[in-house]
């Protein structure tokens, strides 16, 4: 519809369970682009008071209705959560590739709840969506991520790592995207 897909995946990183979802029109119309499709789930998911890093807190990505169409500078991914350096909601969008190709899944946004037991790697291939363990990525840079991820899955994979500052909790550290672009 108007340049949507009309559908979220939901991850529950807690159980290992993922959710096709599909979004309300009047929601898309309402909360246009990535940001607003965020802040609702945000708003619907994340109560006052949480710990920002602890497992009641929910990652959202999203791209806009624009997404994967000509105009220039339309190919972002928005991210947000509730921030852990300042208590509230934060937000980055980042450029390149990553936007398309979320576009391209079939899937307009991708919302992380819970806290896994161990380390995973989300896999959307197509439609296909799984979780994967990745206790072998531990420690190693984005860089190094996205270079093993694409290696094992192919070239045309887009990824989304967090670095060593991630996995320590750091309250400041972003996702980076393809190697090159950060949604800080």
């Amino acid at each position: 519809m108007y340049g949507w897909n009309g559908k979220s995946l939901w991850i529950d990183l807690a159980a290992h369970r993922l959710e096709t979802r599909e979004t309300d029109p009047g929601a898309l119309r309402s909360f246009i682009g990535g940001r607003g499709l965020n802040d609702l789930a945000l708003f619907g998911l994340v109560r006052p008071g949480i710990d920002p890093l602890g497992p009641a807190n929910a990652l959202a990505f999203a791209v806009g209705p624009l997404t994967g169409t000509s105009l220039s500078s339309t190919s972002r991914v928005e991210v947000s959560t509730l921030s852990p350096l300042s208590g509230i909601l934060g937000d980055g969008s980042a450029g390149g590739v990553f936007g398309l190709s979320m576009k391209r899944t079939g899937f307009d946004q991708f919302v992380f709840t819970g806290v896994s037991k161990v380390p995973v790697v989300l896999l959307v291939d197509g439609q296909e969506a799984r979780l994967l363990e990745a206790q072998d990525l531990l420690g190693t840079t984005t860089w190094e991520k996205t270079d093993l991820l694409k290696q094992r899955h192919g070239a045309n994979f887009s990824v989304a790592a967090i670095g060593q500052a991630g996995e320590n909790l750091v309250r400041f550290a972003s996702v980076i995207f393809d190697r090159h672009n950060s949604a800080a």
